[in-house]
């Protein structure tokens, strides 16, 4: 993803986008936050991409059940794949 710089004169940047997402698909970001989020997706198709991937992520969780819950050992692989990626990223 090609972010964009963190600029004081730009309203929201990339990086604070990726920051606040998760407040922002669970509707908790006050009016003003959101109006800057929205402006921002709004200049910056990379961040459509990752917030449209966030929700998709989010409905998909909110589906499963206890009983579809991975075991341990796919778990544990899950988590380092996860963390070695953001580590990456």
């Amino acid at each position: 993803m090609t972010m964009l710089p963190c600029d004081p004169a730009d309203p929201l940047c990339c990086t604070e986008c990726a920051q606040a997402v998760t407040d922002y698909l669970e509707g908790v970001i006050d009016d003003a936050g959101r109006a800057r989020f929205d402006a921002h997706l709004a200049a910056c198709e990379p961040c459509r991409n990752f917030v449209a991937q966030m929700r998709t992520t989010r409905d998909v969780t909110r589906c499963l059940c206890e009983g579809d819950c991975v075991d341990d050992t796919t778990r544990e692989a899950l988590v380092h794949l996860f963390r070695s990626w953001k580590e990456s990223a």
